[in-house]
Parts: C-alpha cells; sequence; structure tokens
C-alpha cells in the first residue's frame, strides 16, 4: 500500500498527515468503516482536497517506541502478540491497515490499540503478503525478553513460507501458547473452569504533560463545541479531542445527532437518538443506535458507567468523570 501513499508526515500536533497520489484510488465506503470502527485511529478528511487525510495520536504511544522500551517477562511476550494479531486481523477484515509498527499505537490509559487504516479501494490492498512479512521482520528484531526462542523461530518459520497472512499467523501464535501450557491435573475436571481474564499491555510509561501546540486543523475541520459548566456534585463528559466538558445537568442526559438532544454529536454515523444517560444511577443506555454505543471499546446495550470509562459513539470519544472518584477514594 505504500506506492499508494505520496505523502505521509508526523506533525508536531500530534496528527499525522497522508496524501494518496491517486483521488480514483480513494474509496468513501472503506473511510466510512474506519470511522465507525473504534480500533481505527480517528481519522479527518482536509475538506479541500480528495487525497488528503489527518490522523489523530495523541494520547497515543506507536508500537515501535513501546517495544523498543519493553522487556517481556515469560509468557507475556506470546500473551501480547495474540493480542495484537487478534486486534489486527478483526480491524483489517474490510479496511487495510498500514503494517508498520511506528504507526500502530497503544494508548497511554490502558494500552488499547489503534491502528491507521487507509480509505483505499479493495483492489490496491486486498494482497498484503510483503507488507505482513515486513512486519514479522520488524517484530523479530524489537523483541526483548525472556524465553523468547520458541516465539522468533515460529515467526522466522512464517517467513520461508511463499505467502504471509495475518489469521494464518494468529493461528500459529494460539497452537504454539496451548503447546506450551502446563497441562491441567486429572482433578481439574471436577471444578468450574475459571473465566479467561483479559490480557493487559504492561509497562506503558507515564505520558509526558506537552504543550499541545495550536493546529489549524482544528479551526478547519472540527466543530465548533460548546463548553457547558456546572455544579461540583454533577457528572459530566468530556470530549476527547477538543477536551470540552459536557455537564450532565439533568435525570435523563440525552445524546444524539438531533438538535434536541442534550449532547448534540453533528456526524451522520451518530444516530439521531443515540443514547440516553441516567445519571441517578451512573447507567449509560443504547436506543438502538445503527452504529452501536461503547464502553471502553466493547459494544454495550446498558452499562454502568465508571469513573474514567471511554465512550464511544461513531468515531468520537468521551471520557466519562462521576463527582464521587474524588471520595470513593478514601473510602
Amino acid at each position: 500500500m505504500e506506492e499508494e501513499i505520496k505523502k505521509l508526515e508526523k506533525r508536531d500536533d500530534g496528527f499525522v498527515e497522508v496524501t494518496l497520489k491517486k483521488a480514483k484510488d480513494f474509496d468513501e465506503y472503506v473511510l466510512a468503516q474506519m470511522c465507525k470502527d473504534t480500533s481505527c485511529l480517528n481519522v479527518i478528511r482536509d475538506p479541500n482536497s480528495k487525497v488528503k487525510f489527518y490522523y489523530d495520536t495523541n494520547g497515543y504511544l506507536d508500537l515501535l517506541s513501546y517495544l523498543e522500551m519493553h522487556r517481556f517477562e515469560e509468557d507475556e511476550a506470546m500473551k501480547f502478540l495474540i493480542y495484537l494479531f487478534e486486534h489486527l486481523v478483526r480491524t483489517n477484515t474490510n479496511k487495510p491497515v498500514v503494517l508498520q509498527s511506528d504507526l500502530i499505537y497503544l494508548s497511554y490509559d490502558g494500552g488499547i490499540l489503534k491502528f491507521m487504516a487507509l480509505p483505499l479501494t479493495m483492489d490496491k490492498w486486498v494482497f498484503q503478503s510483503e507488507q505482513s512479512k515486513t512486519f514479522l521482520k520488524e517484530l523479530i528484531k524489537v523483541l526483548k525478553g525472556e524465553n523468547l526462542y520458541a516465539i522468533s523461530g515460529f515467526l522466522v518459520e512464517q517467513l520461508k513460507g511463499k505467502e504471509v497472512s495475518l489469521p494464518n499467523v494468529l493461528q500459529g501464535l494460539h497452537r504454539l501458547f496451548d503447546a506450551n501450557k502446563p497441562k491441567a491435573p486429572w482433578y481439574a475436571k471436577f471444578f468450574p473452569k475459571k473465566q479467561e481474564v483479559a490480557f493487559v499491555v504492561n509497562g506503558l510509561p507515564k505520558p509526558a504533560v506537552i504543550q499541545k501546540p495550536h493546529s489549524p486543523i482544528e479551526d478547519e475541520l472540527f466543530m465548533e463545541t460548546m463548553v457547558l459548566f456546572g455544579r461540583d456534585d454533577q457528572s459530566s463528559f468530556i470530549d476527547q479531542k477538543t477536551k470540552a466538558i459536557y455537564i450532565v445537568q439533568k435525570d435523563e442526559y440525552h445524546i444524539g445527532r438531533d438538535k434536541g438532544n442534550d449532547l448534540c454529536i453533528n456526524d451522520t454515523f451518530v444516530s439521531g437518538k443515540h443514547a440516553v444517560f441516567d445519571s441517578k444511577s451512573n447507567t449509560l443506555t443504547d436506543l438502538n443506535s445503527s452504529n452501536g454505543t461503547f464502553v471502553n471499546h466493547e459494544k454495550i446495550q446498558e452499562r454502568t458507567l465508571n469513573h474514567g470509562d471511554i465512550i464511544s459513539f461513531a468515531n468520537h470519544e468521551f471520557q466519562f468523570q462521576s463527582p464521587f472518584s474524588k471520595e470513593e477514594e478514601h473510602v
């Protein structure tokens, strides 16, 4: 896919600017899929150009930097690779992910993966064998830790094949992980099976406090946002792009595209009546929206929110702030 890119530049304001070579390679449908997928970086199309896009990487650490600074323990590397490839395969199904370790990102607050996808026509990305090989070589080179011989050997064997596909790599990692699992004792079958705990990325550095430079992109591309002020005992939603604060001032706080909502999001991928938040019970309910409501990147129908949860409506993310968080910390 690299040959379809005319320019790729990491800007000082935290955006990655991408310009395609040809307008005919752009696919509106793929862009729509990117905007709906919470695993993709937020992308903005330049209103003055058919081939220029901006990706927001503020709040994220690139994968290459993470791997260069982190040393994996025991089977942590295997679990991390399975976590990486599971998300990579799912995201890459109907949109082309850029397979470069410096263009894959981890959120500082929990290591949630974000991928850069390109809005290209299918004939420009359906076969990614060479890109996959290059990506595996990067991983072999940069992975550090204890007992990585089996993993390195597996990745090297994958490179020997004529074709390399991400699903095959993922299947192989699962087989390798299962083969190295200690056998359960005979009496284990008489006890309830423990539920697997979701993998958590360890060793992420604390984000540096940087004064973000003013970006003309925000003036041109982001819709004007109103900051509402209220009492200290009220919940709020913080827009992760603009840092605008929306104070919940009603028992039932409605969210959606229609102007009558308490939190109005001007986006065609957000339903007119998308969700409602009950401030008495801290419960967020999806109102059968077209593209769903997500809490911490998990699709929900109804969920009680906790302080710091990340709420997603299409490609718009908000952090939930509870007025009782400081008091609860001392209980």
